[in-house]
């Protein structure tokens, strides 16, 4: 039961924190990355999110066991957020919190180390779109048990990651940080698979925490996306249930995103967004 709790206390937004989860947390002195309001100066939180995340799930790193399981479509599944039910993922980019939008469309396992995952995409922001490359490595597996998961073998992922912007592409960089997701282990064909359908992993999961680095001036920005809610960005959202932006940052690429305005109804009755950005031949 206490387990329950504290993964709860790390993945779910809409009730306070059990007590039990809220004292470990002053005692490893980490910052609650959804409820807190943090510095806007600091850029990057990949390591804070990483000692969030270590340091309050009570169960052991289970990794090794599981290395032979595929992950890869982990990041490709739709994004259940989604009104067209893509993997598009929303995020932001700067102190601003100036939109970007992210696209996963390819992971393979790597053959030489099967922790690795090569990842392809693209990355919008306002109008500018990126091909990236790169890779996640997967370094803690935790099991754990939720009361309101439709699934069975719970598992909780902890890596990190390095995207490559196309560096011929304008406004291009690269992307470094702390990934965690929650899943389920299939068992019968031996894959791990995302969880979206409990509760408690309902409000944001996927999420991809650290830095967006320019290769033409060396600078870097804070980017932090993910499905739904977003860590270390509790300025951003207002809403009760029904996630909205606050009206300062609206203008920031959000206008759409806000008014649904983006999604268009399909011959099929079923919403899909306007423009399908990631299928874009990218101009150098």
């Amino acid at each position: 039961m206490k387990a329950k709790l504290l993964i709860a206390g790390i993945l779910f937004l809409t009730i306070a924190l059990p007590q039990s989860f809220a004292q470990r947390s002053v005692t490893n002195k980490a910052i609650d990355p959804f409820f807190t309001e943090v510095n806007p100066q600091q850029i990057d939180f990949s390591q804070d999110y990483w000692n969030f995340i270590t340091n309050n799930i009570p169960s052991k790193n289970q990794l090794q066991q599981y290395l032979s399981y595929d992950c890869s479509s982990i990041w490709t599944a739709p994004n259940s957020h989604n009104a067209d039910e893509t993997p598009r993922q929303n995020g932001i980019i700067g102190s601003d919190y100036q939109r970007i939008q992210m696209y996963i469309s390819e992971v393979s396992q790597s053959k030489d180390n099967p922790a690795v995952y090569f990842i392809k995409g693209k990355s919008k922001v306002k109008n500018n779109i990126c091909d990236f490359s790169g890779e996640i490595e997967l370094l803690k597996l935790y099991r754990y048990e939720m009361a309101d998961t439709e699934v069975s073998n719970c598992v909780y992922l902890v890596g990190k990651y390095i995207l490559y912007e196309d560096s011929t592409q304008k406004y291009s960089g690269f992307y470094k940080g702390t990934t965690s997701c929650a899943a389920y282990i299939d068992t019968a064909h031996r894959k791990i698979k995302l969880d979206d359908t409990s509760g408690s992993v309902w409000y944001n999961n996927r999420n991809f925490v650290g830095t967006w680095t320019s290769y033409a001036t060396n600078a870097s920005k804070k980017c932090i996306w993910g499905d739904f809610v977003l860590p270390y960005t509790a300025d951003l959202f207002c809403g009760d249930g029904d996630m909205k932006i606050r009206d300062k940052y609206v203008k920031n690429g959000w206008e759409s995103f806000n008014d649904g305005s983006e999604y268009i109804e399909n011959a099929k009755g079923k919403l899909e967004l306007k423009d399908k950005w990631w299928l874009r031949k990218t101009k150098p």
